[in-house]
């Protein structure tokens, strides 16, 4: 996210929270480069629209998110080293 977005200390617990309850595998955030890393079962994973969605129902601007990497795999990649 741009401008440092995920580093809010209120609104980034939450969507990170929505994550979880959405079905996230495993949830890996990075709030000092402002990302979130996640997985999800396909047939629970979002698509990048509904992640604009929870962004914006939590109070984030959808406008400044950016996904780097978008990948639909058919297995759960592991989850990644801790930063």
């Amino acid at each position: 996210m741009a401008e440092d977005g995920f580093m809010c200390p209120f609104l980034t617990p939450v969507f990170l929270d929505v994550l979880d309850k959405k079905g996230a595998a495993w949830v890996v955030p990075r709030p000092a480069s402002s990302e979130v890393e996640f997985a999800a079962p396909l047939e629970v994973a979002p698509d990048q629209e509904a992640l604009r969605d929870w962004l914006r129902q939590v109070g984030y601007d959808p406008e400044l998110v950016s996904f780097p990497v978008f990948d639909t795999l058919d297995v759960l990649p592991p989850i990644p080293p801790a930063p």
